[in-house]
């Protein structure tokens, strides 16, 4: 007996067979399956764009934190043309929105980004703009002290107190205005006040020296002396200004306390903005300056330095002082 012919369909079915009643049932099957194979191709295709657009995204996330990182690096080396660096930075920031394909979506997240970067190097560049004007000012203000502080003792010692208060009033006003400004510390702004003052001091005891028939040339060497004349710099030959010494001082010159004692000792520029940090600064700045005064008095008048005598009066002081009793117990 010859073997049942296979029924694909019936047998062994690929896809569920539909029952059809008549033809119109049978399209509107097909049509149905035919929309949901677009429906899915669709869906694959919109999700390929996305993927497409969120790695476009990825990619441009990553030039622009690479062009923000290479901004902030050339605004703190150049901080004088941050505004010109924030152009250029503009225009590439530009041209990478302009050349990233992407949705509606991951456009409005990359306007975002680099806004927000945008307004970052702003600040960046406003900062260091304003760090250098600041510094600036401060080498202009220090620069010119030493040199304006002269001139207020020289008005001073000639007797002509209309210009010493005018002159007085200006160094004054100019580290007052620094101070509000944080360019100067409050405290220096004090101190300086205080060293403007001392000048007057200074020339008080000088007439009064005058004035006593009995005063010595010891006793004038000691008080005349004045931290002012203190400037060995020479620019007779070359186009520097105070400001420019300031710097060159400021870079070069050891900014310790250790570095006014040696300037002072010295006779070399004073770094005077490190010796008005501070109320101890300030009074180590001066007691400095009275013991130079002090040697210095002793050389000039004449008058023998007893070494033998001077050494005994240290011994007494030194016996006389309490000592430390360091515990060995450990």
């Amino acid at each position: 007996m010859a073997e049942k012919i296979v029924q694909f369909r019936e047998d062994f079915p690929i896809l569920g067979s539909v029952p059809i009643a008549d033809a119109s049932k049978g399209f509107e099957s097909y049509a149905q399956v035919a929309g949901d194979v677009a429906e899915f191709a669709g869906k694959k295709v919109a999700s390929m764009e996305e993927q497409k657009s969120n790695f476009m995204l990825m990619e441009a996330n990553n030039q622009a934190e690479d062009l923000k990182t290479n901004t902030k690096i050339a605004i703190k080396q150049n901080p004088d043309q941050a505004e010109s660096i924030l152009t250029a930075y503009n225009s590439t920031a530009a041209s990478i929105k302009q050349n990233t394909s992407v949705n509606a979506t991951d456009r409005s997240k990359l306007n975002s980004l680099l806004n927000t970067d945008n307004n970052e190097l702003k600040m960046t560049a406003s900062s260091e703009t304003l760090r250098i004007q600041k510094r600036n000012a401060e080498i202009k203000l220090w620069g010119g002290y030493q040199t304006s502080m002269k001139a207020v003792q020289d008005a001073v010692d000639s007797g002509d107190m209309k210009l010493a208060k005018q002159l007085s009033e200006t160094v004054v006003g100019n580290f007052k205005s620094a101070a509000y400004a944080d360019v100067v510390s409050a405290q220096q702004y004090a101190n300086v006040l205080k060293g403007v003052g001392l000048l007057y001091d200074r020339a008080e005891q000088l007439h009064n020296l005058a004035m006593n028939p009995d005063t010595d040339a010891q006793a004038f060497h000691r008080i005349y002396p004045s931290p002012f004349d203190n400037d060995s710099t020479d620019n007779s030959k070359l186009p520097v200004n105070h400001s420019t010494v300031y710097l060159h001082a400021d870079g070069m010159n050891d900014k310790t306390m250790g570095g006014v004692e040696r300037a002072i000792l010295n006779n070399e520029k004073i770094p005077f903005s490190t010796a008005a940090k501070s109320d101890e600064n300030f009074a180590k700045t001066l007691q400095w300056l009275a013991g130079k005064n002090e040697a210095t008095a002793l050389i000039d008048s004449g008058n023998k330095f007893k070494i033998d005598t001077r050494m005994s009066d240290l011994e007494t002081k030194a016996s006389k002082s309490p000592r430390r009793k360091w515990n060995t117990d450990t």
